[in-house]
């Protein structure tokens, strides 16, 4: 290991955190859409579902 080593390394930690936060306010957005899409019944997310569509 170099000298360049520990300050990348003291670096890693808060990158993963951010990371990792904006990951899960992806991960939540994702999911209440689809918590929102199955409450209304499914269909398109935008609201404009196909008329001409038929579910089985």
């Amino acid at each position: 290991m170099g000298l360049t080593s520990v300050p990348v390394r003291r670096s890693l930690a808060p990158a993963a955190l951010i990371y990792q936060h904006m990951t899960n306010d992806r991960d939540r957005a994702i999911a209440d859409r689809l918590g929102a899409m199955i409450r209304d019944g499914g269909g398109d997310p935008s609201g404009k579902a196909d008329k001409n569509s038929t579910r089985t």
